[in-house]
């Protein structure tokens, strides 16, 4: 299955031995000959494998024993080479100080990040806040203009076209009203015969229409001004989305791809190849006397290397056999 669990026979023994049990149960069941387990051996069984584990979960300790002896070697020895190889000694020291200065780098750069981000958001939040009180402003506007029209004389309203939802008869067919940005104001000039027979109604009309064209002008410009933040808003937010999407995810791959580069298994083989350690005086390296080389190395980190080495070139090629398998139109789960 993998370089950690080679036989797949040695995992989910109690799932296996539950699903035993059930379908021998099942096949049983019209066998009044077959012996019940009594349930004292079970409960017996039960009890000596929660003795494994202090939490009484884990039916055995096994296989975490067995992983525990394989690995204490190599980590005896890899605490070892990090302390008397030279030259494993210098070149984990250069991964170490790689990591703090990638750590601290895009540690700046996320905190920058999230006050960036953090402005956008009020920006967005302060905008619409006031996209709002226009919208409150324009609404008490345009009412107390409808209220207004309606008492002007009958010859004067055709004049006054105030459009706010489909069904206003001042609306052209079709209207096409989805929100206030697309509200129709309109005022007309009126005709002096027009204007003149309204005078006749009432003597001081006149003065009336040009208080009432003011109101008019200031409630198309906040109008004009509501569609204006409207559309700021609607930029900022489109701004805002393209920026969370492709700047972080930008920064997120670069950092994913320093953090798999930094913990790569290969990083410190080939660092200390790098290096050309000499065979003088510890009998390890890659240059043998009396050529000079760098730092000396060791055979016990020679050996950690191969080990390292092994360990990760193995795991290398299980990813591969991972993504061909993929690939293969061939699908296992259609015949399990």
């Amino acid at each position: 299955m993998s370089k950690f669990i080679p036989e797949p026979t040695n995992v989910l023994d109690e799932t296996k031995k539950s699903i035993l049990s059930a379908m021998e149960t099942i096949s049983n069941t019209e066998d009044y000959t077959q012996p019940a387990t009594p349930f004292e051996i079970m409960l017996g069984d039960l009890m000596t494998a929660a003795e494994s584990d202090t939490r009484g979960k884990s039916p055995s300790l096994a296989q975490q024993i067995l992983m525990i002896i394989l690995r204490t070697p190599l980590l005896i020895l890899k605490g070892f080479v990090e302390i008397t190889d030279p030259a494993i000694m210098i070149a984990k020291a250069i991964i170490d100080v790689a990591n703090m200065i990638h750590t601290a780098v895009f540690s700046a750069i996320e905190t920058g990040l999230r006050g960036a981000v953090a402005s956008m958001e009020m920006s967005i939040g302060a905008a619409k806040v006031a996209l709002v009180n226009l919208q409150v402003n324009v609404e008490m506007a345009v009412s107390v203009l409808k209220s207004v029209k309606d008492g002007m004389p009958a010859n004067v309203r055709p004049y006054i076209k105030i459009c706010t939802n489909n069904e206003d008869d001042d609306c052209a067919e079709p209207a096409g009203i989805t929100g206030i940005s697309t509200w129709v104001l309109q005022v007309d000039d009126l005709p002096p015969d027009e204007l003149a027979a309204a005078v006749e109604q009432k003597e001081t009309f006149e003065e009336d229409w040009e208080k009432f064209k003011e109101q008019f002008a200031k409630a198309e410009q906040l109008l004009k001004d509501f569609v204006k933040a409207e559309d700021a808003l609607d930029a900022l937010e489109v701004g805002y989305e393209q920026f969370v999407i492709h700047t972080v995810a930008t920064i997120n791959k670069a950092k994913e791809a320093m953090k798999d580069a930094l913990t790569s298994p290969f990083l410190l083989p080939g660092l200390w190849a790098a290096m050309i350690p000499s065979m003088i005086p510890y009998f390890g390296g890659l240059m043998p006397p009396p050529f000079p080389g760098g730092p000396p190395s060791t055979i016990p980190g020679m050996i950690y290397l191969l080990l390292l080495f092994l360990d990760a070139w193995e795991e290398f090629q299980a990813e591969l056999v991972d993504e061909s398998a993929v690939e293969d139109e061939f699908d296992c789960d259609d015949l399990l």
